[in-house]
């Protein structure tokens, strides 16, 4: 991988204009990660309260890079059909190679923050940036990581900052289309029970008391199956009575705090010709949410289930003090 050393690329100064609004938004302790990436090579920013403070780029491709990620997340895509998780040995070979793109040329402008907020374009939009490895240990060991489909999400997010109240709406799968989630049933009821508030499950809320839920409550979870449409991400939808898609979650307007779907593949979405992000994630930040925390590909019900009890205790016992992020 070479570095080129000249920074007079159109995307800094189109990037530049994109996010001098942010700046002031962001907060210390965090560093905002631009990748950019094309036929043409990669431009990585590293942006902070003061501006852009570091420009990295490399010659490598678009293809080149989606080759690496497609290689990573088949290992997990692919687990259905082996009924084994692949083994940290071959996790870790498969991670270095983008870790050494993404990471390893930028470490200062990473080592002294807390919270890294990647904003990838293109394929890096499925991958799991919580998998890097910095100074040769997984990043998620030292710093808090999240994700932002576009700049122009991030702009959105900063200008409208909000705090966790406490109040949570939760919706669970009931097994009334014939396929059980039976530990995620119980560990919404559970979820629930600490909180408060009753959980509704799939078979009873109508779109409607869905709504309702979603547009009151500081933060919703909801834990049901989760079907990603083949030829359009409008219609990509959540397992309700009828089903919930995309397209109906763009009409809702709220000021959630954090939005939980425990659902498979809730996470995806497809790019736009403007480089943006159609699917949930995009959809459930422009309806006023603060947070999403979805699935990038099919998970385990125990996994997920166990994942989500530990996020909600952290969530319970931080009362506000620690970000999501954290959590």
């Amino acid at each position: 991988m070479r570095c080129r050393t000249s920074y007079s690329v159109p995307e800094v100064e189109l990037t530049a204009r994109l996010t001098e609004a942010i700046y002031n938004s962001i907060p210390k302790n965090a560093v905002p990660v631009h990748i950019n990436i094309s036929w043409d090579g990669l431009l990585i920013l590293c942006i902070s309260s003061n501006g852009i403070e570091h420009i990295h780029q490399a010659e490598i491709t678009d293809i080149e890079m989606e080759r690496h990620v497609l290689r990573y997340l088949k290992l997990f895509r692919d687990v259905e059909k082996v009924l084994a998780l692949p083994s940290l040995t071959t996790c870790q070979g498969l991670i270095e190679p983008i870790s050494n793109i993404i990471t390893t040329p930028i470490p200062r402008f990473l080592g002294d923050r807390g919270h890294i907020i990647f904003i990838p374009s293109r394929s890096l939009n499925k991958f799991p940036f919580s998998a890097l490895t910095l100074d040769e240990q997984p990043i998620f060991l030292t710093k808090d990581i999240s994700m932002c489909p576009s700049l122009a999400s991030l702009q959105y997010l900063t200008e409208k900052p909000r705090s966790f109240k406490g109040g949570v709406g939760v919706v669970f799968n009931d097994d009334s289309d014939g396929y059980p989630l039976n530990i995620s049933a119980s560990a919404s009821i559970g979820i629930a029970r600490q909180f408060d508030t009753a959980p509704l499950p799939t078979s009873v809320i109508s779109h409607a008391d869905f709504t309702q839920l979603y547009e009151a409550s500081d933060v919703m979870f909801i834990a049901t199956h989760g079907k990603q449409h083949p030829k359009s991400a409008w219609k990509s939808s959540l397992v309700l009575q009828p089903p919930f898609r995309v397209l109906d979650l763009s009409r809702l307007h709220s000021q959630i705090a954090l939005a939980v779907f425990e659902a498979c593949v809730s996470g995806l979405g497809e790019e736009t010709v403007g480089n943006d992000m159609l699917g949930f994630s995009h959809t459930v930040l422009s309806s006023g949410a603060l947070a999403f925390l979805g699935a990038l590909w099919s998970v385990s019900d125990e996994a997920s289930a166990l994942l989500m009890v530990y996020f909600f205790r952290a969530l319970k016992k931080s009362k506000g003090s620690v970000s999501i992020a954290r959590c």
